[in-house]
């Protein structure tokens, strides 16, 4: 029969399932494995060592309280000795 291969191909719904089935699996689910691996391995790498730093500089700056009013004075004057040097310094 001439017709033969328009029925086939009517019969597969002219293979539009298949082109659908292929589009979601190869580049959509591909897509989202490259996303998942970056988001998994390199965004969430760079925020706990963000977050590593940032309790390692929490526990050293405890140290530094001591409770005693003279410590804090001289922090804030060598902090404004600081600021004067900086605002002075050439440019």
């Amino acid at each position: 029969m001439r017709i033969s291969p328009i029925r086939r191909a009517a019969h597969a719904r002219f293979w539009i399932d298949d082109l659908f089935v292929w589009a979601f699996e190869i580049l959509l689910l591909g897509v989202s494995r490259v996303v998942g691996w970056t988001d998994r391995y390199i965004v969430d790498g760079i925020l706990n060592v963000l977050s590593a730093w940032t309790l390692t500089a929490g526990d050293r700056l405890r140290r530094i309280q001591t409770g005693q009013a003279q410590d804090y004075v001289y922090g804030i004057a060598l902090g404004v000795l600081l600021l004067m040097v900086w605002m002075r310094w050439p440019k």
